[in-house]
């Protein structure tokens, strides 16, 4: 029984009172929690598209600067957590998944705590810094000065709010209450978009721009310990902290801690060396398409907060597997496609967008970082079930490992190719890095290889690399678009008839013949009511 006196209910997302979800049923409504996760990330980035003009114009260049890196300061100091945000999802997926109530509250109540304590930290090292990032590091302008220590010495408080906030967020998502966790999400991200602007209407001072936005991300973290505290059953019995769980969390967010440590560095280091090797120039030219592969990451990342708390909860072999393969299948044929597509068409779109003479220097390395894209993506599902599993260590030190490799090959590519060399060592560092987890997996038979050849992975795979394989040699060969365009629609339809007959099983050819069908009745609905609609008004 949980909290609520129902005996394994179940909420897809997690509207009025949570309900007990187990992995079970969250690994059949893994795109569904996906698509949720894809919401929560995406729309406050297309809301920034309207704000960050708006704050420009009304703040002025110089305070919209600062403003930006603030934002900046708060996301890099919320690593301050130290891995105990995904530690605690991890923790709790398996408290709840064995409806063991008392270690659930022990694992929640000692990492909200060991959030917040890491969080005053972090910000107690804002506090320190902040002269030293004002009056030298940063360069403010003389005249924004005052303003600007006293923002950052506001974010700091903003800091312990951060990591705490994962934490709060990590025991919704060990739940599987993605589409209730991203329902608080989307509209307090949109909140701290909007409170610069709200603010704007009592002044321009960067203290009440500023405040105003720790003010939201305040508003957002009791939205989340509200919710945290309904998801749990009895939460204010106790215990509030226990040192047994201290320890088991300090083990393994240790690790975490070196992999959040080491995978900014990985994400952000091509860009540095870059400037360092070549010029300001190169970086532009390099970032631009870089951050376009970043955007695009979205939709694995998406995937992979959702199977992760899947594997956490100690879930068969034979479910696990199915779990990953199919994940792994399914983000395949949706990331093939289109980093084949952001090959063909890489030199055309980037023209469209920022102009022939830039798109002549970006597009050969926008090419390169969509096949690392691809490998990128897949890589999010091992990745997570490795550490679901209980084996950060293992993550850590392939990272660990990559670290060097990657950058002497960045720094030999730049020096020898420019930014070409440059977007040749991420994607080979990525498919390096996807390679060992692979190996991984099978090796310490996390996986059962029968279900893996059952699955035809191999199959989808196989296709992934063709079409990669096909995309480069189109734009090599056809340079008019309209041959181009029709070409390319032949390829994709051909490899979508292989992937119909050589890669889906039975049970997924049936699926996507019941959901298409079921697209159909909502759209003849849809059409239906808008026709009405019309003739009536």
């Amino acid at each position: 029984m949980d909290r609520y006196g129902t005996k394994g209910s179940f909420d897809h997302g997690g509207q009025g009172k949570p309900g007990r979800i187990t992995a079970a049923q969250a690994s059949s409504t893994i795109w569904r929690n996906a698509s949720w996760n894809l919401l929560g990330t995406g729309l406050p980035m297309l809301l920034a598209l309207i704000t960050v003009p708006i704050l420009i114009h009304g703040a002025g260049i110089e305070r919209f600067g600062v403003l930006a890196i603030a934002w900046a300061l708060l996301d890099y100091f919320g690593l301050f957590d130290l891995g105990v945000g995904r530690t605690a999802i991890k923790f709790l997926a398996e408290s709840f998944e064995h409806d063991r109530a008392v270690e659930s509250r022990e694992t929640f109540w000692t990492a909200v705590l060991l959030s917040c304590l890491f969080g005053l930290l972090g910000g107690l090292i804002l506090v320190v810094l902040t002269p030293w990032l004002v009056e030298g590091a940063l360069n403010v302008p003389t005249k924004l000065q005052t303003e600007t220590r006293g923002a950052f010495y506001l974010l700091a408080l903003g800091v312990p709010v951060t990591t705490t906030t994962l934490a709060l967020r990590g025991t919704l998502e060990a739940k599987h209450h993605f589409r209730l966790m991203n329902t608080i999400q989307m509209p307090n991200s949109a909140l701290t978009q909007a409170a610069p602007l709200l603010a704007l209407l009592f002044g321009r001072d960067l203290r009440l721009l500023v405040g105003a936005m720790v003010l939201s991300r305040l508003l957002g973290a009791g939205m989340f310990l509200a919710s945290a505290l309904r998801s749990l059953e009895h939460p204010f019995m106790g215990p509030f902290f226990s040192l047994k769980r201290l320890r088991s969390l300090f083990s393994y967010s240790s690790w975490q801690a070196v992999t959040n440590a080491i995978s900014p560095l990985m994400e952000t280091g091509d860009k540095f060396v870059v400037g360092a090797l070549s010029s300001l120039t190169a970086v532009a030219y390099y970032a631009t398409p870089a951050e376009v592969i970043k955007r695009l990451l979205i939709l694995p990342s998406s995937v992979g907060r959702t199977t992760f708390p899947i594997f956490s909860a100690g879930i068969g072999l034979q479910e696990r597997t199915r779990v990953c393969i199919r994940a792994v299948k399914r983000l395949a044929m949706i990331l093939a496609p289109l980093a084949a597509t952001i090959i063909v068409f890489a030199p055309d779109l980037l023209s469209l967008w920022v102009g022939p003479s830039f798109a002549h220097h970006s597009a050969p390395v926008l090419q390169i970082l969509a096949v690392g894209l691809l490998a990128n993506s897949l890589a999010f599902v091992p990745f997570g079930m490795i550490q679901g599993l209980g084996r950060p260590d293992v993550t850590a030190k392939f990272h660990l490992l990559e670290l060097p490799i990657f950058f002497l090959l960045l720094w030999y590519g730049v020096r020898h190719w420019g930014i070409v060399g440059a977007a040749t060592a991420w994607t080979a560092r990525v498919v390096l890095d996807l390679g060992l987890l692979a190996i991984y997996t099978g090796r310490t038979k996390m996986v059962d290889m029968r279900i893996v050849a059952e699955e035809d992975l191999r199959q989808v795979l196989g296709l992934g690399l063709l079409l990669l394989a096909a995309g480069w040699l189109l734009q090599e060969l056809i340079a008019q678009p309209l041959w181009k365009c029709s070409s390319w629609g032949f390829v994709l339809c051909v490899v979508a008839y292989m992937t119909w007959h050589k890669a889906l099983t039975v049970e997924e050819q049936t699926r996507v013949i019941r959901y298409s069908k079921k697209l159909a009745q909502n759209q003849n609905y849809l059409r239906k009511r808008v026709a009405a609609w019309w003739k009536n008004s």
